[in-house]
Order: structure tokens, then sequence, then C-alpha cells
């Protein structure tokens, strides 16, 4: 079993189940090197944008955990969105 990590896994089932032929043109070395490196990449970007959410849109209460807990998960939603349109539903 390949260690792509989530977004790399998460591309290649998209691209298994949605694109087939190119999903068998590829070699399982070209699979490691682009979802592997997607993986590595799409971690990179998700924490550039909860920091840039988080920015624009401060905690309302730092002191309070539960409602600080809500607003990072919140802002990780928002940045995982656009993770899986920019980067996990495109044809590689």
């Amino acid at each position: 079993m390949l260690m792509l990590g989530k977004y790399g896994n998460m591309a290649l089932e998209y691209l298994k189940k949605n694109h087939e032929e190119r999903y068998q043109e590829l070699s399982q070395r070209d699979i490691e090197l682009i979802f592997g490196s997607l993986n590595d990449e799409c971690y990179e970007r998700l924490e550039l944008m909860i920091e840039r959410y988080l920015k624009e849109n401060p905690l309302t209460d730092p002191m309070d955990t539960m409602q600080s807990y809500r607003e990072k998960q919140q802002a990780k939603d928002y940045a995982e969105e656009i993770l899986l349109k920019e980067f996990i539903y495109q044809i590689r």
C-alpha cells in the first residue's frame, strides 16, 4: 500500500473514480511522485490559509477554549474546502 497521506489518497481516489483512463496511464512511480508531493503541498497550503483566515477573522474570545476551538475548526474547514477545489478535484 502506498503512503500518500490524506490529501494524496483523496486525489488518487478522485482520479480512480472520475478519470479512470488517466489513472490507468499512471505508473506506480508516477503515482508516488505526483500524489506524495501533492499531499505535502496541501498541508503547507492548508497552514497558510488557516493563518490568513485567522488574521482576517481573529478569535472572538481567546480565553474561551471551546469557542476558540470552534473558530479554529471553522478556519480549517474553510481552508480544506478550498484545497479540495484547487488541488484534489483536478486531473493530474
